[in-house]
């Protein structure tokens, strides 16, 4: 901008910047994105361990960074700012709630199918077996993510000063939980029939 303006001022007139923020926007959003990728690493490494099962694990841990663009990509649309607060306030392991109630679900009745069979399930069974699995929890899944979302319902309510600094951090958290939501009942059911196979 300083650059485009310089041709219009007045002949030996120049602009000198007194503070320069750049360096500090840089080490804030180095900081943002150091903090979102060792959050994202250890709850997958949780993930990991709790469900025994490293494909359920990956399922699972797809809806991090994917309900994470979600948001990103409606706060792009709507010209929202995304700043240190806001994305500092996302916490993970919220984002997977739903998913592991359903993939746990999923990975349950695959392996006691499969102990009834004594074989291997075909393509076919594994993704009628997710489908009923998802449809039995499918009802705690949603109000689980509800129960988080009404937390910060009331903050998006905050006028004046408070407003500005909370409301922000209130509407990223809703966006990447709305995104984990519609993932957990679209995406992580079709990704755990073609991906997850029952315990032998």
């Amino acid at each position: 901008k300083l650059e485009a303006i310089t041709p219009s001022l007045p002949e030996g007139t120049h602009i000198e910047p007194f503070y320069d923020r750049a360096a500090l926007v840089d080490r804030t959003i180095g900081t943002v994105g150091k903090n979102l990728l060792e959050g994202a690493l250890l709850v997958m490494l949780v993930l990991f361990v709790l469900l025994g099962d490293l494909r359920a694990g990956a399922v699972v841990a797809v809806t991090i960074p994917l309900s994470l663009l979600f948001a990103v990509m409606v706060m792009n649309a709507f010209h929202l700012s995304g700043n240190l607060m806001s994305l500092g306030a996302i916490d993970f392991g919220l984002l997977v709630d739903g998913a592991v109630i359903i993939v746990e679900n999923a990975v349950r009745r695959l392996s006691e199918r499969r102990a009834q069979a004594g074989a291997d399930l075909s393509g076919a069974e594994r993704t009628s077996i997710v489908e009923e699995a998802a449809k039995e929890v499918r009802a705690a899944s949603v109000f689980g993510g509800a129960i988080i979302a009404i937390v910060y319902l009331p903050v998006v309510s905050l006028t004046s000063v408070e407003g500005k600094l909370f409301r922000p951090m209130a509407t990223t958290v809703l966006l990447a939980l709305l995104g984990a939501f519609i993932l957990s009942l679209t995406l992580v059911p079709v990704l755990t029939s073609l991906f997850v196979t029952p315990a032998k």
